[in-house]
């Protein structure tokens, strides 16, 4: 399975399990639907998914230090272009 099947798949599963907010959704789709814009950055598109398998509504605040919040989330999409 390639990353954008993962990443496809985790997405699918955070949108529908994790509370992902739906204003990612646009920008997340742009990528899995136009893959090959983004093959040669796969250090970001790992960087993504491990964003989002960590993602929670609560990042950052006290013992949830260790999950990714929207802002990691769009500073990785930002930085995907």
């Amino acid at each position: 399975m390639d990353i954008f099947e993962v990443l496809r798949q985790t997405v699918d599963q955070q949108s529908r399990d994790g509370d992902l907010p739906d204003f990612l959704l646009p920008p997340l789709t742009a990528i899995l639907t136009n893959p090959d814009q983004y093959r040669d950055r796969e250090d970001l598109l790992r960087q993504l998914l491990e964003q989002l398998r960590k993602f929670g509504p609560y990042a950052g605040s006290g013992c949830f230090c260790d999950s990714a919040g929207v802002e990691d989330i769009r500073r990785t999409l930002q930085r995907l272009g």
